[in-house]
């Protein structure tokens, strides 16, 4: 059994931006190189996490070292989207596939050409702060809506029922089908057989061969003869 802290080194990736703090290069020290920490990402789906995208910079690179080492799609997301160096960056890594979707939130302004970009996504934060408004002036405590466990928790719950009802469906679908395909196999090829030998006496024989076929067009879409 996995321990929670192989889980998290498995799913849980860190970057580390390593700075030159003896130089200032437009008003910030620069960004030298991306310390990664974590397991192989091949294959995997990956979200880039921060609080504010400003350029993007250090962002951009590590979705670039991301898809250098495999990653199978790159998702950044973060709660301001200041985007001070404009799109045009942003613009070509998603054209160079580099990253698949931007979310951000709308506590800040967005401009009409950063919604109306195809790999953006914004992410209404309108009823949550409605919410924590509203406990405010309730004097409620915001312990609820601060910490999301609760909500993580439920919506895992849903998606463990969605994908368990799925197999279930898929394995009684799976079930007929081969059931269908038995009933072909051992006795379509009989009864026709004995259709052609005493066509005269063989109306059940030609009923059950009519059942078998549209049990088999209903299951797997297949026309048989």
């Amino acid at each position: 059994m996995l321990s929670i802290s192989q889980i998290c080194w498995d799913w849980i990736w860190y970057v580390y931006k390593r700075r030159d703090y003896t130089k200032i290069v437009n008003g910030r020290n620069p960004i030298v190189a991306h310390e990664f920490l974590g397991s192989s990402v091949e294959g995997k789906d990956v979200i880039i996490v921060d609080d504010m995208i400003s350029s993007g910079e250090s962002m951009l690179d590590v979705a670039k070292e991301l898809k250098r080492r495999k990653a199978r799609k790159v998702f950044i997301c973060a709660t301001f989207g200041l985007f001070t160096g404009g799109l045009a960056k942003f613009d070509q890594y998603y054209q160079d596939g580099l990253i698949d979707r931007i979310l951000t939130t709308n506590v800040v302004y967005q401009t009409p050409e950063l919604l109306s970009r195809p790999y953006y996504i914004n992410v209404d934060m309108s009823k949550y702060i409605a919410l924590i408004i509203d406990n405010l002036n309730h004097d409620a405590s915001l312990s609820d809506l601060l910490t999301p466990t609760k909500r993580i928790n439920k919506l895992l719950s849903q998606y463990k029922e969605q994908q368990a009802a799925k197999n279930s469906e898929n394995n009684a679908l799976a079930r007929s089908v081969d059931l269908v395909h038995r009933f072909r196999n051992n006795y379509t090829t009989h009864l026709s057989a004995n259709l052609i030998a005493q066509p005269q006496r063989s109306p059940l024989n030609l009923h059950l061969i009519r059942v078998a076929r549209y049990i088999t067009y209903k299951f797997t879409g297949a026309v048989t003869k």
